[in-house]
C-alpha cells in the first residue's frame, strides 16, 4: 500500500515536472510576439494580427495538452504535439518538450525506460526527434518484418553515430504497432537518415 501511494506522489511529480516545463517555454513564445521584428521595425497589422492569433493557438493548445498529461492520454497528447510540428515544424523546442513528455510518458505506461537526451551539445546540435512511417516500406509478410528493422536499424546506427549526443540505445526507437521509426539525432544526422529512408521506400515501393 505504501509502495503504491509513493508510485502515485512519483507519477503526480512527473506530471507536474512535464507541466511547468512546458507552461515556462510557452512564456517565451508570449515574449516572441511583441510588437516588433528582431531588427526593430514596427510590424504591419497584419503581421500583429498573424502573431496575435499564433500566440492564441500556442496557449490553447498548451492548455489542451496539460489537460491529456495529466490525464495520462499519451497517444493523444503525441497526436497533438505532432499537428502543432507540421504547422510549425518538428524542430521547435516546445514542440519537441511535447514530443518528449508524451513519448515517454506512453512508455513508463508500457513498462518501458524514458529515453534520455544529452544536453550537452551546443543548440545547433541538440537531438531532434522525427517520426518515420514504414508502413510503405517494409515487407508483407510479418516475419521478414524483424529483419528488415535488424537491418535498418544497424544501417541508421551507423549514419547517426559520429558526432552524436545521445546514448546509444536512445537513437532510434521502433514502434511495432503503427510501423514508424522513432529517431533522435542532430539537424545535420535527420538529413542523413531522410536519405537513407528515401531510397529504401523506392527500392520497397509495391
Amino acid at each position: 500500500m505504501i509502495v503504491s501511494k509513493r508510485l502515485g506522489l512519483k507519477a503526480v511529480k512527473a506530471s507536474w515536472f512535464a507541466t511547468c516545463m512546458l507552461s515556462s517555454l510557452m512564456s517565451c513564445y508570449s515574449i516572441a510576439y511583441c510588437q516588433t521584428d528582431p531588427k526593430g521595425v514596427p510590424l504591419t497589422k497584419e503581421q500583429l494580427a498573424k502573431n496575435e492569433a499564433e500566440s492564441k493557438l500556442w496557449h490553447e493548445t498548451m492548455e489542451k495538452f496539460d489537460g491529456l498529461v495529466k490525464d495520462q492520454k499519451w497517444r493523444e497528447a503525441e497526436q497533438l504535439a505532432n499537428e502543432m510540428a507540421s504547422k510549425f515544424g518538428s524542430e521547435d523546442a516546445l514542440i519537441q518538450a511535447m514530443l518528449w513528455t508524451s513519448i515517454n510518458g506512453q512508455r513508463k505506461s508500457q513498462g518501458l525506460a524514458p529515453l534520455i537526451r544529452e544536453r550537452k551539445a551546443p543548440d545547433t546540435k541538440t537531438p531532434i526527434i522525427t517520426m518515420y512511417s514504414l508502413k510503405d516500406a517494409l515487407p508483407p509478410d510479418d516475419k521478414d518484418v524483424p529483419v528488415v528493422m535488424d537491418v535498418l536499424t544497424q544501417c541508421i546506427s551507423a549514419t547517426i553515430e559520429q558526432g552524436g549526443t545521445e546514448k546509444p540505445e536512445s537513437k532510434i526507437v521502433y514502434d511495432a504497432e503503427n510501423k514508424r521509426l522513432m529517431v533522435v539525432a542532430s539537424k545535420p544526422q535527420q538529413q542523413l537518415v531522410d536519405a537513407i529512408l528515401k531510397r529504401v521506400v523506392k527500392a520497397t515501393k509495391r
